[in-house]
């Protein structure tokens, strides 16, 4: 089997990359393969041709989105769009951001109602998934965090460096979310992946906390 991961070098990805036993995995980052050009993403696809996909690849900052959604939009959703035309098995991983948090506890079944440009975007990116591909499966994750020195900076490494300082950290506490270790995402979205069932999963940590209580 060949499976190529996408955002290789990322929170997610490059625990996915550490895991993937058995399997012949082509590991690609934004050096690698920039989603913003579809046509890059059909040709390497026609390249390579893997039996499966596992894209981790996303521009998940919040604040960048809303600045420049048109790019938000061509690496969350148009990438997808472009991933879910081969043939391959296509788990693409998506977030908790598509829901509005009014309700506080989702589940699968519940209708998302993104509030941000990143959340429309990667609701987008759902959807291309689900409708494009005959084989796939949408994995949200939530709250995603590393203990690796080299990962990408989360409220968790920043609130851990401030009260390392002895600054204090700002944090909200009507914001409830489920702390997913990195590590235990990729678990959760190999077993997704490998298991050939279709549709959305919820692959986030099992407890729920506000900001205040998980920086504490």
């Amino acid at each position: 089997m060949t499976t190529v991961v996408t955002g290789a070098h990322g929170l997610v990805g490059s625990r996915v990359v550490a895991r993937l036993k058995g399997e012949r995995v082509i590991a690609v980052g934004r050096e690698e393969l920039d989603l913003r050009q579809p046509e890059r993403i059909a040709a390497f696809l026609a390249d390579v041709r893997p039996d499966g996909i596992i894209h981790c690849g996303a521009m998940t900052d919040v604040d960048a989105c809303e600045k420049d959604p048109e790019t938000a939009w061509a690496v969350n959703a148009a990438a997808v769009a472009a991933l879910a035309k081969g043939r391959a098995r296509l788990t693409a991983l998506s977030t908790d951001y598509v829901f509005d948090g009014v309700k506080g506890d989702y589940s699968e079944e519940d209708a998302p109602n993104p509030q941000s440009a990143y959340a429309r975007s990667k609701l987008a990116g759902e959807l291309a998934a689900l409708s494009l591909s005959r084989d796939r499966a949408v994995c949200r994750v939530a709250l995603v965090y590393s203990g690796y020195p080299a990962a990408k900076r989360t409220f968790a490494s920043a609130a851990l460096e401030a009260l390392r300082k002895g600054e204090p950290v700002r944090a909200f506490a009507d914001q409830i979310g489920s702390p997913t270790l990195a590590d235990n995402a990729a678990e959760m979205v190999i077993a997704v992946h490998r298991s050939g069932e279709q549709g959305v999963f919820h692959c986030g940590g099992a407890t729920q906390v506000s900001r205040v209580d998980f920086a504490s």
